[in-house]
């Protein structure tokens, strides 16, 4: 069992050397709508997707992280960059600076309580 990011095990799906079985994602993947979730397949609540987040220093101006904010979804969004980020089996969300800390938080607390029930330690 093998889990691979969606850019290259969907190209080994579709030439037929690999099988794939669904995405770890909460949410069927735009770039994949045929192949369903983890959850789907019989395992509630499964969503270990992937995200990248840019940060700065906690007392970073708001003023600076907002225009940080919209630079960073223009990239994002860009002609240029957004069909390149598709092509590495990305999917851009453009979150607002509450979001991802929504998100952060949300990881945190959920990968806390996998830690310990599953006594995972650091070596």
């Amino acid at each position: 069992m093998l889990f691979d990011p969606l850019a290259t095990g969907k190209k080994y799906a579709q030439s037929g050397k690999l099988r794939a079985l669904a995405v770890s994602t909460g949410k069927r993947s735009d770039l994949w709508p045929e192949m369903p979730t983890v959850a789907e397949g019989g395992v509630p609540g499964f969503d270990t997707g992937v995200w990248y987040g840019v940060y700065v220093p906690g007392k970073t101006p708001k003023p600076v992280v907002d225009l940080l904010n919209a630079e960073f979804v223009a990239i994002l969004k860009s002609p240029e960059l957004a069909p390149w980020l598709r092509d590495q089996g990305l999917e851009p969300v453009a979150d607002t600076p509450a979001q991802a800390k929504a998100r952060l938080a949300e990881d945190i607390q959920r990968w806390a309580g996998v830690i310990k029930a599953t006594g995972i330690k650091t070596e």
